[in-house]
């Protein structure tokens, strides 16, 4: 099992936990990420604020032509799942993650994002999460906060 550790200074923080079966003893592992960053929100307009971020997923096989099946779920481990928690702020600051542009795919506990390939040699799939943050939120001034977990099956 892995963790990537967190970087300071985001909004959205990102872990990583892999778990390889018994099977395929190929490894699976996230190498980079745009991280999510909302920047400053003005809780008087009436457009959404929208982001997106592109994770790459790395997956080295340990023999030619192996087989990869993989689930990757992406979890909010926050307290109120579709929340940003302020560090000064009691108040929540709500949001929404989503697998398309469009942001009507909206990403829960049950989301899986499956990928099926074979791989010869190393293969790396972007997987881009698209955020936004709805308009007119009453909320306190501060730095708000959250993480997202991705858990990663193969």
């Amino acid at each position: 099992m892995k963790r990537t550790p967190c970087w300071p200074g985001i909004i959205l923080c990102l872990f990583a936990i892999t778990q390889t079966g018994l099977v395929q003893a190929m490894s699976c592992h996230l190498l980079s990420a745009n991280h999510f960053n909302f920047g400053l929100y003005d809780p008087l307009s009436s457009s959404p604020t929208d982001v997106q971020a592109t994770y790459a997923l790395q997956c080295i096989p340990d023999h030619p032509n192996e087989r990869l099946k993989l689930k990757l779920t992406v979890l909010n481990t926050n307290k109120f799942s579709d929340s940003l928690q302020g560090t000064v702020a009691a108040k929540p600051l709500r949001f929404g993650l989503y697998l398309d542009p469009n942001r009507t795919i909206a990403i829960d506990t049950q989301t899986r994002i499956d990928i099926n390939d074979r791989l010869s040699t190393v293969n790396e799939y972007p997987i881009t999460i698209y955020g936004r943050l709805p308009p007119k939120q009453n909320i306190p001034a501060g730095n708000y906060r959250a993480s997202l977990t991705f858990l990663i099956e193969y």
